[in-house]
């Protein structure tokens, strides 16, 4: 996008495209990790059927013994369990103990107050 300071911007001037829920699904199923992780924030961001991404991000913590992946997954988690508060608070509890259990892996008491604290 290339735009001079003389001239005004409007939504036709920039586009942001996100990937559609089939194409999630896909690279979640067949891609290596860091196309999972792109896939898991373009969720994140559009907002779709948040219930079954928070029990994907809970299942990939759980198998997890990478650190890399648990802090990302587990940050994925904290921020769509604040997007979505009013629809996941019932989750909150199960949330906040499977981060507990990887705590020989990585700290993650942090995120865990921050969750507290924000719902």
């Amino acid at each position: 996008l290339s735009v001079q300071e003389s001239e005004p911007i409007d939504a036709t001037d920039a586009s942001v495209s996100f990937l559609t829920m089939e194409e999630i699904l896909e690279l979640i199923n067949h891609g290596d990790e860091d196309d999972t992780l792109l896939a898991h924030s373009h969720w994140m961001v559009i907002g779709q059927e948040p219930e079954r991404l928070v029990r994907e991000l809970m299942q990939r913590i759980e198998q997890s013994n990478n650190e890399d992946q648990i802090d990302s997954y587990a940050g994925y988690l904290a921020e769509t369990m604040i997007n979505h508060s009013e629809k996941l608070k019932n989750s909150l509890e199960d949330v906040i103990d499977l981060l507990k259990s990887k705590h020989l892996i990585t700290d993650l008491s942090d995120l865990i107050e921050w969750l507290d604290e924000e719902m």
